[in-house]
């Protein structure tokens, strides 16, 4: 496994309700911290994916076994899972 390096994304920015905002990625240490504390939850692996390799959210999500050689260290992003709106009301 490869070391945490400490990551900036110039210019990176989030749209979040139709307002964007920049966002600032974890330094090695946050990352670290973050990883330390989320060890006992149930969603660790997810945390691991997202915080080493840099997955979203929905990367994470959509991967699937087949998506994953744990022979070679391969994680292959093929899909990614997003929130629909509402459809109807009820």
């Amino acid at each position: 496994m490869t070391a945490v390096r400490q990551l900036r994304v110039p210019g990176a920015q989030l749209h979040h309700r139709g307002r964007r905002q920049e966002v600032e990625p974890l330094t090695a240490e946050e990352g670290r911290r973050l990883l330390a504390a989320a060890r006992s939850n149930r969603l660790w692996a997810a945390y691991e994916l997202a915080v080493r390799i840099g997955l979203r959210r929905g990367e994470v999500l959509g991967l699937r076994w087949s998506d994953v050689d744990l022979h070679e260290g391969v994680v292959t992003v093929r899909q990614a899972l997003q929130r629909g709106g509402s459809v109807g009301s009820c």
